[in-house]
């Protein structure tokens, strides 16, 4: 008979906290019907620019628009559609706030795109870097912009959980600064770290292209944190 020590029965604990199931959007991320929105391939580097470092009410923009202004994400939705998707995104993500108190809207930068297994055929995507933000409009005539919250930015934990579980890879976290140096992330070198730890599954690969505005829920997340026998 073994005997867990403390710290393996704490580490148990915590990863039972994660949901690694392919039900999770952060190990298995697809677009939902109708909310959520996916940008056109765009430079992500530029994205977070204008969200975290400077703070810009960012707007989606239709599939037609022409803008390349610093501050909109051209996706290929169409004008209607696309309104259709941000306002029923708005309206959920309002209600979470009032019903549970949780804000789990979130830009995510750069996907992991990957594979159950040599053999598979369907391939997954696993989101990376994951920022909070808040949806607003001016007036009911006015299009919705999404702004970062200022809340802490995240790694996504439970797909780097999965990935040491079950293909023993150690995909690395984001850098732990402070939060008031979030902006000085450099996810360029962070992707080409996730690269490099990937590098040996056939088929993986980071799209660092990939902006989307999704839910993501981190319930659990914090007691995950808490219960770091570092901390």
């Amino acid at each position: 008979m073994t005997t867990e020590t403390i710290e393996e029965k704490i580490e148990r604990s915590r990863t039972e906290l994660l949901d690694l199931s392919l039900r999770n959007p952060l190990v298995n991320y697809r677009l939902l019907r109708a909310k959520g929105v996916e940008a056109a391939k765009c430079d992500s580097s530029k994205v977070f620019k204008s969200l975290v470092r400077e703070h810009r009410l960012m707007r989606f923009t239709d599939a037609d628009s022409r803008s390349t202004a610093a501050s909109s994400i051209t996706t290929g939705e169409e004008s209607d559609q696309l309104e259709r998707r941000l306002l029923k995104t708005f309206r959920d993500a309002n209600t979470l706030i009032q019903e549970q108190g949780v804000n789990t809207l979130f830009v995510a930068i750069g996907m992991i795109r990957w594979y159950e297994s040599d053999s598979s055929e369907i391939e997954r995507k696993a989101p990376l870097i994951l920022i909070p933000v808040e949806m607003e409009r001016a007036t009911v005539n006015t299009k919705f912009g999404i702004r970062y919250s200022d809340e802490e930015l995240d790694a996504n934990i439970a797909f780097i959980q999965k990935a040491q579980q079950d293909f023993g890879l150690t995909i690395p976290g984001l850098p732990d600064d402070d939060e008031a140096d979030a902006e000085d992330l450099d996810i360029t070198a962070y992707f080409s770290d996730v690269s490099q730890s990937i590098k040996e599954m056939k088929r993986w690969s980071v799209d660092r292209e990939s902006v989307v505005l999704g839910f993501f829920s981190f319930n659990k997340l914090l007691m995950y944190k808490d219960l770091d026998p570092e901390s």
